[in-house]
């Protein structure tokens, strides 16, 4: 199931799909960023933040917000 996330994200990362959201929308380029840790995080699930934050040479601090706010509902 996770695996599945990853690959459609990268997916739509190669089809630019995700350039119209980040170019038409005016997303806020963290976002990138943060479905990257993201991505990253469900394909390497037994990681810690700071095992993360090392990955992906980020703060603890990044990956907190990151981690929170991609694992949030959509309403």
């Amino acid at each position: 199931m996770f695996y599945d996330q990853v690959s459609i994200s990268a997916q739509k990362k190669e089809e630019g799909e995700l350039s119209i959201l980040f170019n038409d929308f005016e997303l806020p380029l963290k976002y990138a960023q943060w479905m990257d840790i993201y991505a990253y995080h469900l394909a390497h699930p037994g990681l810690n933040y700071i095992q993360l934050s090392n990955d992906k040479k980020c703060g603890t601090a990044t990956i907190s917000r990151a981690l929170s706010f991609m694992n949030q509902e959509v309403m």
